[in-house]
């Protein structure tokens, strides 16, 4: 879901992006705001955000990360 809106402290047009992902017993809710000024840099980020949104992936040990071996 995305909206447009004036942020009435700053007297500036922002964006407020929002998903809800669900899986795997698990529910993400993920906020996303920026300028309006600046959509073309946050879209791409965004766009990745979503594209690799994983649920129900366990990690051993998430201080380091998947490994390999």
């Amino acid at each position: 879901m995305e909206k447009r809106c004036l942020d009435r402290k700053e007297q500036h047009e922002a964006f407020s992006r929002i998903t809800l992902a669900r899986g795997f017993d698990a529910q993400v809710l993920i906020p996303f705001d920026f300028w309006v000024d600046d959509s073309q840099q946050q879209r791409p980020i965004w766009q990745e955000l979503l594209r690799s949104l994983q649920l129900g992936r366990c990690i051993a040990d998430p201080t380091k990360g998947v490994t390999l071996h």
